[in-house]
């Protein structure tokens, strides 16, 4: 098989143990450049650091793998790592995560990992967001290691068409029971109760002004009764590997006909 190039990132951070395994899965496909934030950007979705500056440092670099971080949003890694490593021609394939933590349902509205993604869709490269639903460093990743790599060769064989980017969402569950990989939709549903008041004593950080209230963003999420049965928080739920396409065009061409013929525009 033809050696590819490939850009990875992430939003869990440089220091993520996804993110490494990730590198691990994809070294046999071809060539790894990493650019990765240096420290954790959940739920940036697809901001850009526009005006800030911009620091990066390579960390490590040996035949066919380069990694280095930049103390930028995960979509400013790859915007960064396109300009800096990619000027004449662009990668082969974008991939972001292994994120800790489940991004199906409403999560990739918010997804710094999917944000990453998307930019990369934006530019017209086959690009991949992954997950598995477990925020924690030390998550068993071994039916990632083993599922993945078909999963990526099916994308190389058969990629989205452009503009489209899979969010594929692992259930943290062993290789042994999980049922299969299945496309879906996107879920719907909402947090709620997400400011969670904080006492001086639980605040780890100095507040900006005098008086100032603090509150944690966590809340819970309520699923919606909408939901199809093709729903990927459903699915996953039901022990599947789910693989969603996403589109960077947001437009929803039956909404802009019908209004446009009610507004009598």
């Amino acid at each position: 098989m033809e050696k590819i190039e490939i850009l990875i990132t992430n939003d869990d951070g440089i220091d993520s143990n996804g993110l490494h395994t990730l590198a691990d899965i994809l070294r046999p496909f071809g060539n790894i450049t990493l650019v990765a934030p240096a420290y954790p950007q959940s739920g940036m979705s697809a901001a850009v650091s526009l005006g800030q500056e911009l620091f990066y440092k390579e960390i490590h670099r040996e035949e066919g793998f380069v990694a280095g971080k930049l103390t930028g949003t995960p979509a400013s890694c790859i915007k960064f790592g396109l300009t800096q490593f990619f000027p004449d021609k662009y990668p082969d394939l974008i991939v972001s995560g292994i994120n800790h933590g489940s991004n199906a349902s409403a999560s990739v509205i918010y997804s710094g990992t999917l944000g990453a993604a998307a930019e990369g869709a934006l530019h017209g490269i086959v690009s991949v967001g992954v997950s598995i639903e477990n925020h924690s460093q030390d998550v068993d990743l071994g039916a990632i290691r083993k599922i993945l790599p078909s999963l990526i060769g099916h994308v190389l064989e058969y990629p989205p068409k452009p503009g489209i980017y899979l969010n594929i969402n692992f259930p943290d569950i062993p290789f042994e029971n999980i049922k299969g990989c299945i496309m879906a939709s996107q879920g719907t549903g909402i947090w709620i109760k997400e400011f969670i008041p904080l006492s001086p004593e639980e605040c780890t950080a100095k507040a900006p002004e005098e008086g100032m209230e603090a509150y944690k963003m966590l809340g819970n999420y309520e699923d919606s009764a909408e939901n199809p049965p093709t729903a990927d928080h459903r699915l996953m739920a039901k022990g599947y590997v789910t693989i969603v396409p996403h589109s960077v065009d947001y437009t929803d061409y039956d909404e802009m006909k019908r209004l446009s013929e009610l507004w009598n525009l």
